[in-house]
């Protein structure tokens, strides 16, 4: 009887079929839990926010009363959109230099670029004392059909390659929006 013994190489083999079989649909299935849809309670406490980014807002002493991404309505209350001045195209919302978070409204059916007042704002946002050296820019988009994000995806990294960002420094996190709205919320913040 002959007896086999494992090369390194073999072993390499090995442990690349494990990564591939084991670990890449681990990933694949954590990120999908991680954009599933969130029910209206727990996007009106903020938990949305701290699932989707891991960041506890909390954790760094900062409240959800402090956090002006917090601060919006939550979706399904009724009236949030009356009683909320008719905003314009491309309207900022929020704009915090020293806590470096932008957010804007963005409406897919409409534009396809953005406003030359909302790149300048980013462009002043850049100059955040949270706009390190090792920081990652964050944007927050809202799932959309893949056309619209592809949309949505190609606009933002336009708006930052004319300021002369690097991409390799930008992530796009997902978030889910209310199945009723044809506004979005982006928020731009340092991670």
């Amino acid at each position: 009887m002959q007896r086999y013994a494992i090369t390194e190489r073999g072993k390499l083999i090995l442990v690349m079929l494990a990564v591939l079989f084991v670990v890449l649909p681990l990933v694949i299935i954590i990120a999908w839990l991680a954009t599933r849809d969130v029910t209206p309670s727990e996007s009106s406490n903020g938990s949305h926010e701290v699932h989707q980014n891991g960041n506890d807002n909390t954790a760094s002493g900062q409240t959800s009363e402090d956090d002006p991404r917090l601060t919006q309505a939550p979706p399904n209350e009724e009236g949030s959109d009356s009683e909320r001045p008719d905003l314009a195209l491309n309207d900022i919302i929020v704009f915090d230099l020293e806590s470096g978070i932008m957010t804007f409204i963005y409406t897919p059916e409409s534009q396809t670029d953005l406003e030359e007042s909302t790149i300048a704002k980013i462009r002043e946002l850049l100059s955040s004392p949270q706009n390190t050296e090792n920081s990652i820019i964050s944007v927050e988009i809202p799932q959309l059909s893949d056309y619209d994000t592809e949309m949505l995806s190609n606009t933002i990294i336009n708006a930052f390659e004319s300021l002369e960002v690097s991409l390799s420094v930008i992530i796009f996190n997902i978030y889910q929006p209310d199945p009723n709205i044809k506004k979005y919320e982006i928020v731009i913040s340092f991670q």
